[in-house]
């Protein structure tokens, strides 16, 4: 029996798609997956800053704990030991008070190792801002930093019980819990790429900018940097606020500029 007409039409359609057709399809995924790749991206970047804030809340009440431990001072930057590196430092001294070395390992640094006997990665996940007084003499220590919001008066928590090495000059212990005038606005730890900011290695390098945000915050600089506080809650900052420069009038130093979150001082 030959096929009608109608048969042989319903059989040419079955065969497929038209080129007009396929384009279509292709042109509505493109376009889905033009607007669905941005949001899981940021769900990723969130999740991912969300565990970091996390890790540097663990640390920071970890240090907390520490000071109870050792009449109120926070840990030293870096004691003496024989290398590596990791024997002498702040995150070998808290290794007692956290459940495990990956909560010293930011999710979008670059080497995320804990093997401390094999690689350095843990030493540029996180820094602990040191004490200017262990490289620069005065009452408070006359050091200036320079950011792309200005210059000001800097100083941080951490002592330094190692021998002179980069930019370290002489032993200096670390603040006290109970010295410090304004816990809440003072970072302990932060994003950053040198466990001790540099100054070992003889420069002060400023903390990493890891997690990407939308908008400009000043300087071209964009991101967010993940910080504890000395009464241990935590939060992002961008570098703007990070480096926010005040104005004061000091019993100690008259009126002067200083780094709002860096300066333990009245």
């Amino acid at each position: 029996m030959k096929p009608t007409r109608l048969t042989r039409r319903c059989s040419t359609r079955s065969r497929g798609f038209t080129l007009i057709e396929l384009m279509i399809v292709i042109a509505i995924i493109a376009i889905l997956a033009a607007i669905l790749f941005p949001v899981f991206a940021r769900a990723r970047e969130k999740a991912r800053q969300t565990t970091c804030v996390s890790n540097v809340r663990q640390i920071g009440l970890a240090m907390l704990m520490y000071s109870g431990d050792y009449d109120t001072y926070l840990p030293l930057v870096r004691g003496s030991a024989p290398p590596p590196r990791y024997l002498t430092s702040w995150i070998e001294a808290l290794q007692p008070y956290v459940g495990n070395l990956q909560i010293f390992v930011c999710p979008n640094a670059s080497g995320t190792s804990t093997d401390w006997g094999s690689n350095e990665n843990l030493m540029h996940n996180y820094g602990y801002a040191p004490c200017a007084g262990a490289f620069v003499i005065g009452t408070p220590p006359n050091h200036s930093l320079v950011s792309f919001n200005g210059i000001a008066r800097y100083d941080g928590l951490g002592g330094w019980g190692g021998d002179a090495v980069g930019f370290y000059r002489w032993a200096w212990p670390s603040k006290r819990t109970t010295e410090l005038q304004r816990s809440g606005e003072l970072v302990m730890v932060s994003d950053h790429t040198f466990y001790d900011w540099g100054l070992t290695w003889g420069d002060f390098y400023y903390p990493a900018i890891r997690h990407a945000v939308s908008g400009d915050y000043g300087g071209g600089k964009m991101g967010q940097v993940d910080c504890c506080f000395a009464d241990g809650h935590a939060k992002p900052l961008n570098p703007a606020q990070f480096w926010e420069i005040r104005r004061i009038d000091s019993q100690l130093c008259g009126t002067v500029d200083v780094y709002w979150h860096f300066w333990p001082w009245d």
